[in-house]
């Protein structure tokens, strides 16, 4: 489907991208999603006014550095090919502020040439082998959500406070085992989840996350339960399941929007008597 600046090829079993159509420097939207394209198309490095590409779920293995072309590009999506490694020429997309979506891929290390995206809102880096974050990720300081899970992250560095703007956070199924008190200077986080990890502790510092509504240590291994996490007043979803500690501080009570706290496969918690107090609120325990 084609009209003035928009081209849509999507799920049309491509196993070589079409030479025949005509690619106007018009064109704004490119997709070419689910298809089998294992070469990248160089017959669109020239369309300089390209806003968005959509090339996930193909079969590529590599970007060209002629990507650097696409000057005004907003949102890229890679996600679900064989790509293993950028081109340093793809910091030069210095207009993607929108997406950048490569989960589902090859990727073993964190291309650093991403911490030059300083305007990039979303960045989606799940489904790969990544281990290590670099330092240099705390440039992407308009970053608002960031999806790292399923990927081998063994520390998350400090100059994560940088992102000042994020509000989502997503680290299920890495290998976590201390997290930064660092992480409380993220005033603005919603949404923080860290389920299947090797986490032991919860610094006290997450007590300044006040706009924080899910909170996720499910499956882990943590010992205790800072008293401090009854200051995230504007908390609704506590999840604490499969974890290491023997008792809760009682200032969970206190939490005046909490909904569901879900405390099941604990097996060293003595349950405390003010859960009831809890249910009496009208909050779910799940025990």
């Amino acid at each position: 489907m084609k009209n003035n600046n928009t081209l849509n090829l999507d799920s049309l079993n491509l196993k070589i991208f079409p030479k025949d159509i005509n690619l106007t420097l018009s064109i704004e939207h490119l997709s070419f999603f689910n298809n089998e394209i294992s070469d990248f198309p160089e017959n669109i490095l020239n369309l300089i006014n390209l806003k968005s590409l959509n090339i996930a779920s193909n079969k590529l293995t590599c970007i060209p550095k002629e990507i650097k072309n696409l000057k005004n590009l907003d949102m890229l999506d890679l996600s679900h090919n064989k790509i293993s490694r950028f081109p340093k020429e793809i910091c030069e997309l210095v207009n993607l502020s929108s997406y950048l979506y490569m989960s589902n891929n090859l990727f073993s290390v964190f291309p650093e040439e991403l911490c030059s995206f300083k305007k990039l809102k979303y960045l989606n880096i799940t489904d790969n082998k990544i281990s290590e974050l670099p330092i240099e990720i705390g440039n992407m300081s308009q970053l608002i959500e960031f999806r790292a899970y399923n990927n081998l992250i063994s520390k998350i560095p400090e100059s994560i406070l940088n992102l000042k703007l994020i509000r989502e956070l997503y680290f299920m199924k890495n290998k976590l085992e201390f997290l930064p008190k660092e992480i409380g200077n993220l005033f603005n986080l919603r949404i923080l989840d860290f389920t299947d990890n090797k986490i032991q502790n919860i610094p006290k510092e997450i007590s300044n996350l006040k706009k924080l509504k899910i909170l996720s240590f499910r499956n882990n291994k943590i010992d205790f339960i800072p008293k401090e996490i009854g200051k995230l007043s504007d908390l609704m979803y506590l999840d604490l399941r499969n974890n290491l500690f023997n008792e809760l501080p009682e200032s969970i009570c206190e939490l005046p929007d909490l909904e569901k706290l879900d405390l099941r496969w604990n097996k060293n918690l003595n349950f405390p008597s003010w859960l009831k107090h809890l249910e009496n609120k009208g909050c779910i325990v799940l025990t």
